[in-house]
């Protein structure tokens, strides 16, 4: 395993994300594997040790940052690129997609702020009645302002 931080220490999720593969393979390859929850916990107790050592780290592989308003238009301009150079499937998800993304972006939130979450039923989404959009001339151009109600956030927003 190669370490990503300068420190050269392996991230602790690499570990625990390996950990996890290799249990997948051998119980894939080996009908009659079977992980005892005693081992589990003597190899939960060893990367504990590792970490309380610092042989290995928690700490983010790099900083995070935010979301600025450039990023999101290379971000819908390579879609749409892509889109309009190899083809796409649907235009409709396509620019429905690039839609969705600089929505959250612009209200700082969530996916599942405005779009129905996995195993979500009912109308835990954005509706148009939440949308209230006000465009008006001023010098010449037309300024338009949105203002979007948000229903179903974790949070304060």
């Amino acid at each position: 395993m190669q370490s990503r931080h300068d420190d050269l220490k392996i991230a602790w999720t690499v570990i625990k994300n390996a950990e996890r593969q290799l249990d997948r393979a051998l119980a894939f390859h080996y009908r009659d594997y079977k992980l005892t929850r005693h081992d589990a916990l003597r190899i939960d107790a060893i990367i504990q040790q590792l970490l309380d050592e610092d042989q290995i780290t928690r700490d983010p592989i790099r900083e995070k940052q935010w979301l600025n308003c450039q990023i999101v238009k290379q971000l819908v301009t390579s879609v749409v690129s892509d889109a309009i150079q190899n083809g796409t499937k649907s235009w409709d998800m396509t620019l429905g997609g690039s839609f969705a993304l600089v929505l959250q972006a612009a209200m700082s939130s969530r996916a599942g702020d405005f779009k129905r979450s996995a195993h979500y039923t009912g109308e835990q989404y954005l509706k148009w009645q939440d949308i209230e959009l006000v465009a008006k001339v001023r010098d010449g151009r037309v300024v338009m302002k949105m203002l979007v109600t948000l229903h179903y956030t974790k949070g304060h927003k």
